[in-house]
């Protein structure tokens, strides 16, 4: 008796530190927007410098400044990229694109809505810049698919 017992706590035991270490494990993964397993820094780095190429800069509007600049960092060229696709929808899971999905995703030439993992605390920030943009469709830049390059839309 005393033999199963123990067996029975060793069990307990051995799954409450199995599901702290997982909740340790994937809270930290959530407090980076741009964890391995979500989206890379590396791919935004990697998008970026192919958008170059085929001649997009990606800009962002500062508001303090009233002024345009080139988006060079990882998070930077995130938030640039977020208006580029009207069809992004913030998934509740994380999911892997592969890299013809992602590229197609950075040019903007997607068919499908392109779903994108964003811990909670982000969300609403992101949201709200997507919004602002969507309102304010005047006092943007857009990437013209076709073309490649940006393109004032306010007269």
């Amino acid at each position: 008796m005393k033999l199963k017992v123990k067996i029975f706590f060793i069990i307990i035991i051995i799954f409450f530190l199995v599901t702290i270490y997982n909740y340790y494990f994937h809270e930290a993964k959530d407090e980076c927007l741009f964890s391995s397993e979500n989206v890379e820094k590396s791919y935004y780095l990697k998008a970026n410098k192919l958008l170059k190429k085929e001649g997009i800069k990606l800009f962002l509007y500062d508001s303090n400044t009233m002024k345009y600049y080139e988006a060079k960092r990882p998070y930077e060229i995130f938030y640039s990229l977020v208006h580029v696709s009207g069809d992004i929808m913030i998934a509740k899971k994380q999911k892997r694109m592969n890299k013809k999905d992602k590229v197609s995703w950075a040019l903007g030439i997607s068919r499908k809505p392109t779903y994108i993992y964003i811990p909670e605390n982000k969300r609403a920030s992101i949201l709200k810049r997507k919004n602002k943009i969507l309102r304010n469709i005047g006092t943007c830049y857009l990437v013209d698919n076709l073309l490649g390059y940006h393109v004032s839309t306010k007269e």
